[in-house]
């Protein structure tokens, strides 16, 4: 009987332990895994072309989410996307990417490059990462400039150094 007792007053403490530490803010470090985690999982949903899953990371700071217009990114295939650059802020709740995408129009069939510059923002209440910026813009002229979007030529320049710590490119 005195084992169960323990067995309980153990279990219960196993269980205020878990409890606590889920309400605890999470470090820089823990911020970078989960931010991995997020690009990665943006980058299978575009590469494969489940925009509507993609566009659920897309929200402001404000709470709003994504309203855009999914009709027209369906008319693409992505065939290779990659991570040129990822870098995250100083406080860790915000961060730059830089990503490579190679795509072609499904009537088109000609293979394009687009640099997609994406920020990214973390909720600390929800404990993961959005997306500020809008799906990639496919389709837009090489000679086109529009912000945050970069079809030709090299990635826009970059962040200065004093807000970001730089962190080696994630591999596909």
């Amino acid at each position: 009987m005195r084992d169960g007792i323990l067995r309980i007053f153990g279990l219960a403490l196993a269980l205020m332990l878990l409890v606590g530490c889920g309400s605890m803010p999470l470090g820089k470090s823990d911020r970078a895994v989960l931010l991995d985690g997020a690009v990665n999982n943006y980058r299978k949903l575009i590469r494969w072309g489940y925009y509507d899953e993609a566009a659920k990371y897309l929200r402001e700071a404000d709470g709003r989410a994504f309203t855009g217009d999914l009709k027209n990114a369906a008319r693409y295939r992505v065939t290779n996307y990659t991570i040129a650059s990822q870098i995250l802020a100083d406080d860790g709740k915000e961060a730059r990417i830089i990503a490579v995408i190679e795509y072609y129009e499904l009537d088109a069939g000609v293979i394009r490059t687009l640099h997609d510059e994406q920020m990214w923002w973390y909720d600390a209440k929800e404990k993961r990462w959005y997306l500020r910026t809008p799906l990639p813009h496919f389709g837009s002229d090489d000679d086109e400039v529009k912000p945050g979007v970069t079809t030709s030529g090299p990635p826009p320049a970059p962040v200065p150094a004093d807000k970001f710590d730089t962190k080696p490119a994630a591999t596909p």
